[in-house]
């Protein structure tokens, strides 16, 4: 039986060879990445300290 899975090769990042839309597209992608794994570090980071109340 043949193989038909697919096979997916790098790309090149190379700025100077990226068309506008190749661009947008890894813009977007790389600033929703950063974005997501610097919120879920400060929330990991920050997480409030139960203190006692004084009363």
């Amino acid at each position: 039986m043949p193989d038909v899975s697919v096979m997916k090769s790098p790309r090149s990042v190379s700025f100077a060879k990226m068309n506008e839309t190749d661009f947008k597209a890894l813009y977007k992608t790389t600033n929703n990445m950063l974005g997501t794994f610097i919120i879920s570090k400060t929330l990991t980071i920050s997480k409030p300290s139960r203190t006692p109340s004084h009363s």
